[in-house]
């Protein structure tokens, strides 16, 4: 992280639901003229972080910052908030935010990586002639497949040598993630984590809590961290874990189960779009970035259409530094063509 972190130049809450009571904390960083992007974070439930402007040229980019309904510091009626918290929600509530800072007349530039990439996925889908950009990251599809990967895999039948699932690649942490549900409830490892983490037993909670926040915690570091992070603690990780769950258990709130890649076509309508992946991301794997990438030309198979596709020598993470520099690269040359009046991308088929 920068030793300086940059100010916002403006910040405040957007009441996005009345009942229940829903306020979307927001901040703007950079030029208040500059090309307006939507920072979509990931999750779900983790919410910004002062250092997430490093990605913009400030003196280009008005960058928009917003913690997702129930995240961060977007504030909710005690004990609802996962109530009326969906994506539609989500979605709906970038237009607000939209119309609130006077864009509602203007495209948007969104950027988004692992859940972040789902929604800013599903914003574009919704409202593709309102984006003039989209860049994702370590792309998130929301299928029951890539659920089923990360949390399900062989868990009936530990170590039966068939496991295609995350656990292949530590496979001692998924041992230990399994083996703290009893077996008769392994079925849907989601489920029986869920019930414990939302116990009221404090005790039940934070060790349910510990064990699925160490599982994901590996998995998304590239190398393996000799020790966790010391934030692993229950109260700041209960809400996390219970809207993640909240998510993945509702089939990320989509119509269908492969919602996104059948509404490719919708996405093709962007000017432009990057998508940046990491080789080695164990959370969210390459298939994921190459059938979103296939899609799309499918829709759209004009060479002509900006339609970026990079692939990193990294892991999940986006500060990983080979696609830190890609991300930043992507969103440098937007800039570069909207200033030159070109459009925004390169003009290179991915």
């Amino acid at each position: 992280m920068s030793d300086t972190l940059p100010k916002p130049f403006n910040s405040g809450h957007l009441v996005v639901s009345e009942t229940p009571k829903h306020e979307m904390f927001y901040e703007e960083y950079g030029n208040k003229d500059g090309i307006p992007v939507f920072y979509c974070h990931g999750g779900p439930g983790v919410g910004t972080s002062a250092n997430d402007p490093r990605f913009f040229d400030l003196k280009k980019y008005r960058v928009i910052l917003f913690d997702q309904r129930g995240c961060g510091k977007s504030t909710y009626e005690h004990g609802k908030q996962l109530e009326a918290n969906t994506t539609p929600d989500l979605v709906g509530d970038i237009e607000k935010l939209r119309v609130r800072l006077g864009l509602n007349d203007k495209k948007i530039h969104l950027f988004g990586g692992s859940w972040g990439s789902t929604l800013a996925l599903a914003y574009s889908i919704a409202h593709p002639d309102s984006v003039a950009s989209l860049t994702v990251r370590g792309i998130y599809l929301g299928r029951p497949q890539d659920n089923d990967y990360s949390f399900q895999a062989d868990a009936t039948d530990l170590g039966n040598g068939k496991m295609m699932g995350a656990g292949r690649f530590f496979e001692d942490e998924w041992r230990a993630f399994v083996n703290f549900i009893p077996k008769e409830e392994r079925g849907d490892m989601i489920e029986a984590y869920r019930k414990r983490v939302a116990s009221d037993d404090p005790k039940v909670s934070a060790v349910a809590i510990k064990h699925w926040y160490e599982w994901e915690e590996v998995t998304c570091n590239l190398v393996k961290p000799e020790t966790l992070e010391a934030d692993s603690s229950p109260e700041k990780t209960r809400n996390v874990t219970l809207a993640e769950i909240h998510y993945f258990q509702n089939g990320s709130f989509f119509p269908s189960p492969n919602y996104i890649i059948e509404n490719a076509d919708k996405l093709a309508k962007i000017p432009t779009i990057n998508i940046i992946q990491g080789r080695w991301d164990v959370v969210c794997p390459p298939d994921q970035a190459h059938a979103l990438r296939d899609a799309i030309k499918a829709s759209n198979p004009d060479p002509s259409h900006k339609l970026n596709f990079t692939l990193t020598t990294a892991g999940h993470l986006a500060s990983e530094p080979e696609t830190e520099v890609a991300l930043k690269t992507a969103m440098t040359d937007i800039a570069l063509r909207q200033g030159l009046g070109l459009g925004a991308g390169r003009a290179r088929a991915g």
